[in-house]
């Protein structure tokens, strides 16, 4: 159907204030205008067909330095001008302000989104970002504790020293421009949510009119320690386990209503893997009937609801932060949680899981 959307845009007369809508093209996914057509979809044409598109061409090179293609076509009977603009390499700006499309309007993007798109041009994660840490805020517990996981697991290496706690973080890549960065604040302050809101998780008990009932804020708990305590409370407070004996034996054997091991491969995959840009917490919803792990952001490149269940490739978003609770072994780097995750509710007799975003 011949509309405008994402990449298509019609204008009666060609202005200036257009070359928003170019520069929006160029940092989305590319895109065609066509002048002297009406929003109706009229084609009425243009005066000075020629002119008109060697200024235009001329503008779009000297203002953003990328060629368009940029021609003039008869259509319906009418001089028409289509400018056709590739996706590009790199983001531009149009007078100091970036534009990007969105369904088929243009718009301005500032503050966090635009933030997110500019390290990404450099190759930054967000996480990445150096973060003015005050030395007081780091806890020696959660640093002691993150060296004694990662060393038994060996998968800290022995030149790492455990007795220089900046000096293991520098050796682990924790630092950008000279400072701490923001994983390392994350990973290792007493509250992490002063450097990054967001970071933290909570739990809440629900009933079946989705009220709710009684939770729990883990919040100042470097993220090192996070996932612990999150599976000490849930398992204190929230879904306790029952116990049965071996029938003519007095043994006594615990009975959980979910396995717990799939419930923490979730909730460590929540704080791994959350987009921390949106600033929004790891939620964990419990009912009476089902349990439910929420974190923000989208399915990252590569990744599908489909072929999350099966082999998929394992994308990091947050890098620093996978590599350090890959060290303590919470997680494997291999893309393989969801399947045991799968294999642990089979196991436990509860129903296939299901994934949303």
């Amino acid at each position: 159907m011949d509309i405008e959307n994402l990449d298509m845009e019609w204008k009666e007369s060609w202005a200036d204030k257009y070359l928003k809508t170019i520069a929006a093209f160029y940092n989305t996914k590319g895109g065609r205008m066509i002048i002297g057509r009406k929003d109706n979809g009229e084609y009425v044409g243009v005066q000075d067909v020629k002119g008109t598109t060697k200024t235009i061409s001329d503008t779009i090179r000297n203002k953003f330095h990328f060629i368009s293609e940029t021609r003039a076509e008869n259509i319906d009977g009418k001089d028409c001008i289509i400018i056709d603009v590739p996706k590009g390499d790199t983001i531009v700006d149009y007078d100091g302000r970036f534009y990007f499309r969105v369904g088929n309007t243009t718009q301005q993007l500032e503050g966090i989104p635009l933030k997110r798109i500019l390290l990404d041009e450099m190759g930054i994660q967000w996480l990445d970002q150096p973060c003015k840490v005050d030395p007081e805020d780091i806890s020696e517990d959660a640093f002691r504790f993150f060296m004694k996981k990662g060393k038994e697991a060996k998968r800290i290496p022995d030149d790492v020293p455990e007795d220089d706690m900046m000096l293991a973080l520098r050796t682990m890549g924790l630092f950008r421009d000279d400072e701490l960065s923001l994983t390392a604040a994350l990973l290792f302050t007493k509250n992490p949510d002063k450097y990054e809101y967001g970071a933290f998780l909570k739990i809440g008990l629900f009933d079946s009119n989705d009220c709710l009932m009684r939770d729990d804020m883990l919040d100042r708990i470097p993220l090192v320690l996070l996932p612990d305590e999150c599976m000490r409370v849930l398992n204190d407070k929230y879904i306790q386990p029952t116990y049965r004996y071996d029938t003519g034996t007095a043994f006594r054997e615990l009975d959980y209503l979910y396995p717990m091991d799939a419930i923490r491969e979730l909730v460590v995959n929540a704080i791994v893997h959350k987009d921390y840009s949106m600033r929004q917490e790891v939620a964990v919803y419990v009912y009476e009937d089902k349990l439910m792990v929420y974190s923000s952001g989208l399915l990252p490149e590569g990744v599908t609801l489909e072929n999350l269940r099966g082999s998929h490739p394992s994308v990091k978003r947050n890098k620093r932060l996978a590599e350090a609770f890959y060290a303590m072994r919470y997680i494997e780097g291999w893309g393989q949680g969801i399947k045991k995750v799968l294999s642990a509710c089979k196991e436990n007799g509860n129903p296939e899981p299901e994934f949303s975003y």
